[in-house]
């Protein structure tokens, strides 16, 4: 547990995580655009 704040407290730690959760949404909305395009085209 300690191990796992000392982790959220690392600013790499954190930029990761950000930069990690940035690149799933950009995926996730990409994937919802192709979608909805596909579907009103």
């Amino acid at each position: 547990m300690e191990r796992l704040v000392y982790l959220s407290e690392n600013k790499h730690f954190k930029i990761l995580m950000v930069a990690l959760s940035a690149y799933f949404i950009y995926k996730l909305g990409k994937s919802c655009g192709e979608f909805f395009y596909y579907f009103t085209h």
